[in-house]
């Protein structure tokens, strides 16, 4: 095996490495709780209270300057949240 190979065989180990630990620690803090990420700018209330007034899911979603797509994903990612809370 030349230079170049053993080079490329050991950057490749450790890079794998790198992730497996990379994995271990996010399981670890998944296990502790702590979820990465952003945290989300509406909470699930003002999602409803905004669908209540506007009475359609376009117009709620143009209340809180949103796209439609993304009031939608947001409303059905807080109310499955809501349902794990109460487990």
């Amino acid at each position: 095996m030349g230079t170049y190979q053993w080079r490329t065989t050991a950057r490749s180990f450790e890079r794998a490495i790198a992730n497996e630990r990379t994995r271990a620690g996010l399981a670890a803090a998944r296990a502790r709780g702590r979820v990465g990420g952003r945290a989300a700018k509406y909470t699930l209330a003002q999602l409803e209270e905004a669908y209540e007034k506007a009475g359609s899911h376009r117009a709620a979603a143009a209340r809180l300057d949103m796209t439609l797509s993304g009031f939608t994903k947001a409303l059905e990612r807080e109310r499955g949240r809501a349902m794990e809370d109460q487990k």
